[in-house]
């Protein structure tokens, strides 16, 4: 475990229930999951040699049952977004581009790359051959998906290039001529913090062209966010322990606060009224997602992995 990407995960998290609730600044995280998510596929395809299958089992099973659960839960509680046969259909099976659990159109991309990091192992020998298959893969995936989306009219975020450059973070990272070139601990920490200021607040700074919509998610987030990932990779590496219990804790907890505010929130609103105080959310967003973690997607990680090992 990487524990600064549990305080990036975690903290990441937050602001995206921050932005939900406030309509400001904190959508942004979703770029740093991307990264991060590059960079923790390299990071598990490079540790252990492993069959395509069993790579992919291990990431369905990680990732499925809690969103399973939750979006049923949405769509029992009737605050599902577009809940047509087909949207769930396709929100089941990690195909819509627009999931009946709104906040679950990520783990759509998050599936084609495991399913590209899956094919390359089946595909290729050598680790280098596998990784620029997957690159390449996702260089033109990216292109079609683009040109299909902004000719319908429809917004597109270019998240492929996310998982590319996460996976070009990991290399900076375990290469030692690479990573010993930014050694200076006080460079690293002004990278970082200039990183995520222009990340999260640079439309309010005016800093640079910052054009706030989706289809400028790649020129306003990808840079940013790749720096923040690789610099607190390397301050991890060299000069900080990242040990702090409660960050560690909300970084686990980062998966069940992501998927369950949206669930919170709009259940409360659609319920209760729309005017209930969005700082008491917020807190409570974090809490039933700390607890999702503890009492339910913790004990079920622990069951299907067991499930998962017996299989091999």
């Amino acid at each position: 475990m990487y524990n600064s990407l549990q305080y990036l995960r975690g903290i990441s998290a937050i602001l995206v229930v921050y932005f939900h609730l406030w309509q400001t600044t904190g959508e942004q995280g979703v770029a740093i999951f991307f990264v991060i998510s590059g960079f923790i596929m390299m990071d598990i395809v490079h540790k252990k040699e492993r069959t395509a299958f069993a790579f992919f089992k291990a990431r369905f099973f990680r990732i499925a049952p809690l969103y399973y659960i939750l979006t049923i839960l949405t769509l029992l509680f009737g605050i599902a977004y577009d809940p047509t046969v087909l949207r769930i259909i396709q929100s089941f099976s990690f195909t819509a581009l627009g999931s009946v659990l709104p906040v679950g159109y990520t783990l759509t991309y998050e599936f084609i790359f495991y399913t590209l990091v899956s094919l390359s192992i089946y595909k290729w020998g050598g680790q280098f051959q596998r990784n620029m298959f997957v690159m390449i893969a996702l260089i033109i995936g990216d292109t079609m998906l683009n040109y299909i989306l902004t000719s319908r009219g429809f917004e597109y975020g270019n998240y492929f290039w996310f998982f590319i450059f996460g996976m070009a973070s990991f290399y900076i990272i375990k290469n030692s001529n690479l990573s010993s070139i930014f050694q200076n601990k006080l460079f690293l920490l002004v990278v970082l913090l200039s990183s995520f200021i222009y990340l999260f607040f640079g439309k309010y700074l005016g800093l640079g062209y910052y054009v706030d919509d989706v289809n400028h998610y790649l020129y306003n987030n990808l840079i940013p966010s790749f720096f923040i990932v690789t610099s607190i990779l390397l301050l991890e590496k060299s000069h900080i322990d990242f040990d702090n219990k409660i960050l560690i804790l909300l970084g686990n907890a980062s998966y069940s606060i992501y998927l369950t505010h949206y669930i919170l929130i709009h259940s409360v609103h659609d319920y209760y009224s729309k005017d209930f105080s969005n700082l008491l959310l917020f807190i409570g967003s974090i809490i039933l997602g700390v607890l999702t973690y503890l009492y339910l997607e913790l004990p079920m990680t622990k069951y299907t992995h067991k499930f998962i090992k017996k299989e091999r």
